[in-house]
């Protein structure tokens, strides 16, 4: 089992990061780019906050998640909600090979892609590229190097690999996991191959540690 499965299997487990409501940021692209009543695919939809709510949006909503935790904490919510969508557990962002072409109007990709190193992050943004529709929406977030977790991190070859220990000497939850930290000229070059896109920015502070993202707000040529 990697290193990234084990983590949100453990994290799925507890009801804290189970969170019940969906992102600002994710609220904010639906209204402002989406259309009613289409097919959405979320890639790594974690415990199901996201696809709760569009599903009660009325989108046709297919969740991937590597956690098998997540997906049945999901199906928990849904079923307890009377709501339908399509859930498929061991399914990564990198290989979406059980999806055909063009087959979603929209992709999201909420606090998910930053969890690979860079040839696998290129692998999703050509996968995604692939599932979606011409003039299909895709929106993701990216941690900055401003990120709290950038200082509690170490090179080590290719990637960066979350410390064991803050510098308090306290377990750090993501601690072994690998991170990708690109600057947005790089995320820039990579999507521009099959998209055209806007950028933004948003952090937010917790416990004194600044979380910190870009946004990309993607449509296929």
């Amino acid at each position: 089992m990697s290193k990234v499965k084990k983590l949100f299997n453990d994290l799925h487990s507890e009801k804290r990061f189970l969170p019940e409501f969906p992102s600002e940021e994710v609220i904010k692209w639906r209204w402002r780019r989406l259309s009613d009543n289409i097919k959405i695919l979320i890639l790594g939809s974690g415990g199901g906050r996201h696809i709760v709510y569009f599903a009660q949006q009325g989108f046709e909503v297919t969740g991937i998640d590597i956690s098998e935790v997540g997906i049945e904490a999901t199906q928990e919510k849904l079923n307890k909600l009377k709501l339908k969508s399509t859930l498929l557990s061991g399914i990564e962002a990198k290989n979406l090979h059980c999806f055909e072409d063009k087959s979603f109007d929209a992709v999201l990709a909420f606090s998910v892609l930053y969890y690979q190193d860079i040839d696998e992050f290129i692998l999703s943004i050509n996968e995604v590229s692939r599932v979606l529709k011409h003039k299909g929406s895709f929106f993701f977030n990216m941690r900055t190097k401003d990120d709290w977790r950038f200082n509690c991190s170490t090179t080590i070859g290719t990637q960066r690999i979350i410390n064991s220990l803050d510098k308090r000497g306290e377990p750090l939850v993501e601690g072994g996991v690998p991170l990708l930290f690109l600057n947005l000229d790089e995320i820039e070059n990579i999507i521009s191959r099959n998209f055209n896109f806007e950028t933004g920015h948003y952090s937010s502070t917790f416990n004194d540690l600044k979380n910190d993202n870009y946004i990309i707000d993607a449509k296929k040529f």
